[in-house]
């Protein structure tokens, strides 16, 4: 009881973390003035002030924020570009892959490959984060830029990276349980069939020796005549034997 309870709640983790990862990648993708909340806010030098800067917009800190009439300021292409690269669903596939194996445990493939696929998974997550912490870095490193500092969803590319960990775990103990549990179903299976063997060998040892049943002479006949004939056989190989003797005589 305590490994099905087991089971249920790694397999609700997988499905948790999986979510949270897919979530925190999206919402940085949908940031801006459309959403209420950006990514990162940027100080430019001169008269270009304060921006709060999101994918789908920005607001320039201080005025009021619509995206009617509004320019951009610099470098909001770049950083809409990678914004953009968050919500691509190469994690989500690679998490629904994942799961779909997980469901043929004993399958060839499964057992090949079922432990590779979800490498893949971590591996998305780690990029977005690391291009995150780059793009951040760079735009410090203009010469027209005075500060740069990330708001509100900058850091869910790190949170979702924990999360894809958390999750690559999460399925790899899933997928072990899952064999654990292919395994433990096919030993109880040969060894009901075993057992039926068995009744079944006991059941006809038992019919043999009832007399009104015709099973169980025509098994006893069978047998007797399974015996007089592999004695005609020894006799005969035995006889063969003696006669092949007899030819071969010694040199004078």
């Amino acid at each position: 009881m305590k490994n099905n309870y087991l089971i249920i709640i790694i397999r609700l983790l997988v499905l948790l973390f999986a979510t949270s990862t897919v979530l925190f990648l999206v919402l940085p993708g949908v940031s801006g003035n459309k959403t209420g909340f950006y990514w990162v806010n940027i100080e430019y030098e001169g008269n270009e002030g304060a921006w709060d800067i999101g994918a789908l917009g920005n607001c320039q800190y201080g005025t009021e924020c619509s995206s009617a009439g509004q320019v951009n300021p610099p470098y909001w292409g770049s950083i809409r570009s990678l914004l953009i690269f968050h919500i691509v669903s190469i994690f989500f596939l690679t998490s629904c892959f994942a799961s779909a194996l997980s469901h043929f445990p004993s399958a060839p493939f499964t057992m090949k490959y079922g432990t590779l696929v979800p490498i893949f998974g971590p591996l998305f997550p780690c990029i977005v984060m690391i291009s995150d912490i780059m793009v951040a870095h760079r735009l410090k490193s203009e010469g027209d830029v005075k500060t740069v500092q990330g708001v509100d969803v900058y850091w869910l590319g790190a949170t979702g990276f924990i999360m894809s960990v958390l999750w690559f775990l999460a399925v790899q103990y899933n997928g072990y349980l899952r064999r654990l549990e292919a395994g433990h179903n096919e030993e109880v299976e040969e060894v009901e069939v075993e057992r039926n063997n068995i009744v079944k060998r006991m059941a006809n040892a038992a019919s043999s020796w009832w007399p009104w049943s015709e099973t169980g002479q025509g098994t006893a006949d069978t047998g007797d005549a399974e015996g007089e004939a592999g004695k005609r056989k020894e006799r005969k190989r035995n006889k063969k034997r003696g006669e092949k003797g007899s030819t071969i005589r010694p040199h004078a």
